[in-house]
């Protein structure tokens, strides 16, 4: 479902009328035009002119007394901007869930870019951040004891989507010399031609390309956003990648994706304005004129093996999203739900390492330097953006945060990095915070995974052994046909044959695999086989209580013989041949 809402001037000013049937980077309105956008690197988006506001309430009033219009032209919404100024300002906007663009909504868009600064401000500054509030909102809600900067530019006259107002707002567009947004190429021009066309829908499909198909796969569940002057809508792609705005636009549509949902969000680095990762990725699709809007198609594609370009990146983070929707839709098929909230992702092109904090969903900032450093800042990163980073993530937090230099050319390494850390996410969200607290303080204090030894390792052994071998049950039940390395080893071989972790041989990886399994593994007579579901398997790993917080494997291997007494035998074999 696509929500819905409206998001742009003090004193009249005198304004340049309009520019014949274009004006959008040379789109041609009232046609099935597209312009479809895929940026290398970071460019700036350039403005023209200041375009009079078809929609303030001084200009709906005047011409709805052009037309002896008979119902009320009052405020309905305010055109504003929000200027922060510190990490904190930005974490108070991306908690108010206001859909915010860094680019003013009533100027001529020249060129269009991945972002936009306002060039009253120095480049290392923030920047004014536009949207559309209803009449009734109150600042105070969200810049009260901030350093945030609220402007209202303008009050609005936003009509209903029926029919009824259509005379209206031509005259209002007319009157600033706009017409030509509202009317079709080659059909009859004017007012009366105006009403009787019928209002469009965006409707489009994003697919993602998939290396190890060599083909393209839906992009499911990434959010879709389109504006069209100062109507706004959210919603998102269904398992088909096909999305509908279920809402009816007069004009031109700007739509980009935003790699968010009610169970996700990702972040990549910023390669411009470090600032800028207060809020998940943003990619532009296009700019739709009014019959192009209805037939949108889009691939994320795989262009580059670069790790540092842009487009790469929007295609990982993309790709990780589509690899967490999988994983959620395989455990709920299991039983297994995910009950703690929207799960962070943080993401980088700078090194390889990958952690499950939990931090956002604790709301807990212990170790988030430590974090930072270890898991973002892995290249040549200049001192003052190591410090922003770092305080950003300090204050935004993140779940969990994956470093895909050395994965960026296969969707698979990709997908395997998410199923991992999203294994240890989802055994946060049953054990909770006592356990995941001290899992976190060992991880720290050993710089990794440590030795095996000390306070707290066996609950490293537990997280390792079953995020291991749960990565290699999601990523059998995607990829069954792929294999890996000198071995030409599928996902399945390689959960049956793992009795340990490489370098960290306590951590008895391949032991939840085999509990699983209903096929015998290496080492494992056939008469042993216990092949337990998995909803049972990630019930096993629960803390005794919130407060104790205590689980071990012998603790995990007596849970299974209570519930499974005749397959006893079975379960001490499969414990005793992974060293439990």
């Amino acid at each position: 479902m696509l929500l819905f809402a409206f998001s742009c001037t003090k004193d009249k000013v005198d304004f340049p009328s309009g520019n014949g049937s274009t004006g959008l980077n040379g789109l041609v309105f009232g046609t099935d035009e597209a312009i479809y956008y895929d940026f290398e690197s970071e460019q700036i988006t350039v403005l023209g002119d200041h375009l009079c506001n078809p929609y303030s309430v001084t200009n709906m009033a005047l011409a709805g007394a052009s037309i002896s219009w008979n119902g009320d032209i009052v405020e309905t919404h305010k055109y504003v901007r929000f200027l922060p100024n510190s990490p904190q300002d930005l974490k108070v906007l991306d908690d108010s869930d206001l859909e915010l663009f860094d680019t003013p909504f009533d100027y001529e868009v020249v060129t269009q870019g991945t972002y936009y600064h306002d060039p009253v401000l120095t480049r290392e500054d923030y920047t004014w951040l536009y949207t559309v509030v209803p009449t009734n909102f109150q600042s105070s809600s969200i810049i009260a004891n901030t350093g945030i900067s609220y402007e209202v530019i303008e009050s609005l006259h936003l009509p209903d989507d029926n029919d009824d107002s259509d005379p209206l707002v031509y005259a209002a567009f007319e009157r600033c010399g706009l017409e030509h947004q509202l009317e079709e190429e080659d059909e009859p021009q004017g007012r009366l031609a105006f009403l009787r066309l019928k209002k469009r829908d965006v409707i489009g499909n994003i697919n993602i390309h998939n290396t190890e198909f060599n083909g393209n796969e839906p992009l499911r569940n990434v959010g879709i956003v389109a504006r069209s002057w100062f109507k706004i809508r959210v919603g998102f792609t269904d398992a088909s990648g096909n999305f509908n705005s279920n809402a009816k636009f007069r004009t031109h549509a700007l739509v980009k994706m935003v790699f968010e949902n009610n169970r996700f969000s990702i972040r990549g680095l910023a390669t411009v304005g470090i600032w800028r990762m207060y809020k998940p990725n943003e990619k532009m699709i296009g700019l739709f004129a009014f019959r192009g809007m209805t037939n949108i198609q889009y691939t994320v594609d795989k262009t580059s093996n670069s790790n540092l370009t842009i487009r790469s990146r929007d295609w990982v983070l993309a790709t990780m999203l589509n690899g967490a929707e999988y994983f959620n839709a395989y455990m709920n098929n299991n039983s297994i739900y995910y009950n703690q909230g929207r799960i962070s992702i943080w993401a980088t092109g700078l090194g390889n390492y990958a952690s499950a904090p939990m931090l956002k969903t604790m709301n807990s900032p212990f170790h988030a330097t430590y974090f930072a450093t270890y898991f973002l800042l892995r290249g040549d990163v200049s001192a003052a953006a190591s410090s922003l980073i770092v305080s950003m993530y300090g204050t935004i937090l993140g779940d969990v945060l994956i470093g895909y230099a050395e994965r960026v050319n296969y969707s698979s390494f990709i997908h395997e990095v998410v199923f991992h850390e999203l294994a240890h996410a989802y055994h946060y969200g049953l054990v909770g915070t006592c356990y995941w607290t001290n899992y976190i303080n060992y991880i720290v204090a050993n710089g990794g995974y440590g030795d095996g030894n000390g306070q707290h390792a066996d609950k490293v052994a537990v997280g390792e052994a079953f995020a291991y071998d749960l990565e290699k049950i999601v990523g059998f039940n995607k990829y069954p046909n792929i294999t890996f390395g000198t071995g030409n080893k599928n996902y399945h071989q390689l959960g049956e044959e793992s009795n340990g972790l490489v370098d960290h041989p306590w951590i008895p990886t391949g032991l939840f695999y085999d509990i699983w399994d209903n096929t015998p593994s290496n080492g494992i007579p056939s008469n042993d086989i216990v092949s337990l579901n998995l909803d049972e398997i990630y019930t096993s790993i629960n803390v005794t209580n919130q407060w104790e917080c205590y689980l071990d494997f012998s603790l995990i291997k007596n849970r299974y013989n209570s519930a499974h007494p005749t397959l006893q035998g079975s379960i001490d074999a499969i414990f005793n041949h992974h060293g439990n």
